[in-house]
């Protein structure tokens, strides 16, 4: 039987009989899920390869019927997050609450897990989340617009930002002004270099108005 091999990042596992395990991962262009057996055995090769996070090479044997599922031939770690260090485990549990209910893949999610992945373990671990989880908000269908106001489409004279009205808002149209860091963060959400510059007390404020704009937008 022909393999295919995949590139991508582990978001669920749910086990399955004795000692399988249902896995998820999302690549560049696929939520792909396949049966790995074995995999909660000790002694099991693919059982390290397989934790929730990592980022892996996976040959698989491609179901080909309506009903089958694929199965897992082999998995190796490309790379994992430090997960050693207890803040950073705090951060991938809570990204991967958040991976494990996507309905389908999004190139732009995945380009930035890709991206940031090597900027966690240290002090950008929480800039690295908040970073991530705008982007989610693209995959959910309610990507904010940071590039224009969203009422006028007017470029200049930007101090507003509102995620219930869709994104920046002009000194015409803004009913809450805001402070000009935090803008420079929303401003520079398509590159991860710039956003790590600005305060972290907006960083936190960022990441705090995204999750609470996932639970309104949640169903």
């Amino acid at each position: 039987m022909a393999t295919n091999i995949y590139a991508g990042l582990v978001i669920k596992t749910i086990d399955y009989d004795d000692y399988d395990q249902i896995i998820t991962i999302l690549t560049h262009d696929d939520l792909l899920t396949f049966i790995s057996k074995g995999t909660r055995k000790i002694k099991s090769k693919n059982r390290v390869a397989l934790q929730l996070g990592n980022i892996i090479e996976t040959e698989i044997f491609q179901a080909r019927l309506r009903g089958k599922v694929s199965k897992l031939k082999k998995a190796t770690i490309i790379k994992q997050p430090p997960l050693e260090k207890s803040d950073t485990a705090k951060v991938w549990l809570l990204l991967i609450k958040y991976l494990k209910n996507l309905k389908e893949p999004n190139q732009e999610l995945f380009q930035t897990i890709v991206e940031t992945y090597d900027y966690f373990g240290d002090k950008y671990n929480h800039y690295a989340k908040t970073y991530i989880l705008f982007k989610y908000l693209n995959a959910l269908g309610i990507k904010p617009n940071i590039e224009h106001c969203v009422e006028c489409n007017r470029k200049d004279m930007i101090n507003g930002f509102e995620f219930y009205k869709g994104g920046f808002t002009c000194s015409l149209h803004t009913d809450n002004e805001r402070e000009l860091d935090f803008l420079k963060g929303i401003a520079s959400m398509n590159d991860f270099k710039k956003y790590i510059e600005i305060n972290p007390k907006h960083n936190t404020q960022i990441f705090e108005e995204i999750e609470k704009n996932i639970k309104t937008n949640s169903y």
